[in-house]
């Protein structure tokens, strides 16, 4: 007999809370939103944090069981505290808003409020020099496609795509903003900085350095 997706969420959950390192679990990303006691539901992945007794500050253990890929982080309370502390973006992003499974010790809101905190404080600022750095690296990289004819076409457009996302990230640092991970940087700009993505669009149409530098210029003066 074929078990549903129902059934099989719960007995991997109930496997890992029965374990007695286990001191928390987490539904995170888009898990955290889906109802598991729907029979007829039909998901590819389900994303868990769990915190738990452990000598390793991460597992990754990921599990296909019945064509459902449950993608799996353990974290070690220290650690989890320190990555709470040190604002990675990756844990705080997805722990800010987890739903809570299972808290043996009454820790979850704790770690939950507290990647809240950081979260919204946003990314540790840099200062004005290291800004200049940023920025005349960015220029002084820019500037070597200034004249096309000194690079193949394949490594021209290479170059070209690395120097965007690194004015893009330029961007998001600047303002004090988390920079999204790489596929989800131009649905972002798409929805809240439509000029910077009309800009980033025409680069790609043509790979003219102009169109680069108009980025460029766009991001920094």
């Amino acid at each position: 007999m074929i078990k549903n997706f129902s059934n099989i969420y719960k007995e991997q959950l109930n496997s890992i809370i029965n374990n007695e390192d286990v001191i928390a679990l987490f539904l995170v990303g888009s898990s955290k939103n889906i109802n598991f006691e729907n029979e007829n539901l039909k998901i590819k992945d389900i994303d868990l944090f769990i915190i738990s007794h452990q000598i390793e500050n991460q597992i990754r253990d990921i599990k296909i069981l019945n064509g459902i890929e449950f993608d799996i982080n353990k974290f070690s309370i220290e650690y989890a505290k320190m990555m709470i502390e040190n604002k990675e973006y990756f844990f705080i992003k997805e722990m800010k808003d987890a739903k809570i499974i299972y808290d043996k010790k009454n820790i979850a809101h704790e770690l939950i409020n507290s990647s809240k905190l950081k979260y919204y404080e946003g990314p540790e600022k840099i200062s004005k020099d290291e800004m200049l750095v940023l920025k005349n690296t960015i220029y002084d990289n820019i500037s070597r496609l200034h004249n096309k004819t000194d690079f193949e076409n394949y490594e021209y457009e290479f170059l070209t795509n690395i120097y965007l996302k690194d004015i893009i990230r330029g961007y998001f640092i600047k303002n004090g903003k988390w920079i999204p991970k790489d596929k989800k940087i131009f649905k972002y700009l798409s929805e809240n900085e439509k000029d910077l993505f009309r800009l980033a669009k025409d680069v790609y149409k043509s790979y003219e350095y102009n169109n680069l530098k108009k980025v460029y210029e766009y991001v920094f003066f």
